[in-house]
């Protein structure tokens, strides 16, 4: 199953919309439709091969925002291959929802200009900053920034990236003397070229501003599911969007349970869309069973295809085949559930979505389509999990068919 990553902020580099833009003429539409709903010239600040984004915040989140936008435009273009899940780190979370439907590209661009300039107004105050640790365990970072933490002046975990690496924010004095105390323990902690204490209680003063703007936006079910930075679960309700994308601005992302979740629930391609490669990175580094590619990336992007190709290969021809199981996946996840009752939710959802699971692996390992009795099993246990959910006939009807007919 396929999931589209979406970057943060620590991603930019020189001139990166000009490549795509070379790469993918057909982009360039997304970059004049920025700067047409902002009423600025925005598109220059990626096309442009002199502008230095690495010390910024409010250029810098609106450049990636966009940038992921265009990316993702071009891979659709480009493989024509639909993805099952999507999900974003901090800012990447909005282009990931911009991306599945979620909001509108004008009001994820208005979302991000005020989003970067409340941040930005709080690192005008210097009081804060971030930097990444490796080469200890969570235990030891946990203990060390509560030892240098005391009341009014703080260090914690602002990102848990991966079971390898984690990033540390909070008060500049705190972190410097957490930082010290962790390279005591063998750590490497390397700075981070960001301005502000991101995804800590520091930026409470930025959410507080940013609420109004959330409140003003629609809010509309997502194409695929997105997992929420917050939650590291799939937003189940559109309103739930706009509730976790303000707690993201003080709580720590869950990156790692994040692609926990993902590869539990059957993920093992994962593209990312957007400058540079940092999430390709954290997979390729993990323990995780697979497949990463940068779409930024030339070599990556031709391995892509060929990949992507040879998933093909191995499929019948036929609307019960290609992709099938996983289309049963993505839809017992991301259908609103209406069913509060644990226990008949455990069995009739999670008991039978483990089942599509273990089918899904099957057809992998034995690198086979799926049966005719398979695919007669899937929609049997689809129907029992949007039973369960308290789905309507008429919606089971309408899923099903859309499944068979591949839209």
């Amino acid at each position: 199953m396929i999931c589209l990553l979406f970057p943060g902020q620590g991603s930019p580099y020189k001139g990166m919309g000009s490549k795509l833009m070379s790469r993918f003429p057909s982009t360039k539409r997304v970059f004049e439709e920025a700067s047409d709903i902002l009423h600025r010239n925005v598109a220059q600040i990626c096309l442009d091969e002199e502008m230095d984004l690495s010390q910024g915040t409010h250029l810098n989140q609106i450049a990636i925002y966009i940038m992921g936008v265009a990316s993702f435009h071009a891979y659709m273009t480009e493989t024509n291959a639909a993805p099952s899940f999507m999900a974003g780190h901090s800012l990447g979370e909005y282009t990931a929802i911009t991306c599945s439907g979620g909001i509108s590209y004008a009001d994820g661009l208005r979302l991000i200009d005020a989003r970067g300039r409340y941040m930005e107004e709080v690192a005008a105050s210097r009081t804060g900053s971030m930097a990444a640790v490796m080469g200890v365990p969570l235990s030891t970072v946990n203990n060390l920034c509560h030892e240098h933490s005391e009341q009014g002046v703080f260090v914690s975990v602002a990102n848990y990236n991966s079971k390898e690496q984690y990033v540390i924010a909070g008060h500049t004095e705190a972190l410097s003397t957490a930082a010290r105390a962790l390279e005591r323990e063998g750590a490497s902690v390397v700075p981070l070229k960001v301005p502000a204490p991101f995804h800590t209680v520091l930026m409470a003063t930025a959410a507080e501003r940013f609420a109004t703007d959330l409140l003003e936006i629609k809010w509309r079910p997502t194409k695929w599911p997105v997992i929420s930075n917050v939650t590291a679960k799939p937003y189940q309700e559109p309103e739930d969007i706009r509730f976790s994308l303000l707690r993201q601005m003080t709580r720590p992302v869950q990156w790692e349970q994040i692609m926990a979740y993902l590869v539990q629930a059957g993920a093992d391609l994962f593209v990312e869309m957007g400058p540079k490669d940092v999430l390709t990175k954290l997979i390729r580094k993990s323990s995780w069973n697979a497949d990463a590619f940068s779409f930024d990336n030339d070599q990556d992007l031709a391995e892509l295809k060929d990949k992507l190709a040879s998933r093909l290969c191995k499929s019948v021809p036929s609307t019960r085949s290609a992709g099938f199981v996983e289309r049963c996946m993505a839809v017992a996840v991301s259908t609103i559930n209406d069913n509060w009752d644990t226990q008949a939710y455990s069995e009739g959802v999670i008991e039978s979505y483990k089942k599509l699971v273990e089918i899904q692996g099957a057809i992998e390992r034995e690198n086979r389509t799926v049966t005719h009795d398979e695919t007669d099993t899937c929609l049997m246990l689809l129907e029992r999990i949007l039973v369960t959910k308290g789905v309507s006939a008429e919606e089971q009807i309408e899923l099903k068919s859309q499944i068979e007919c591949n839209v």
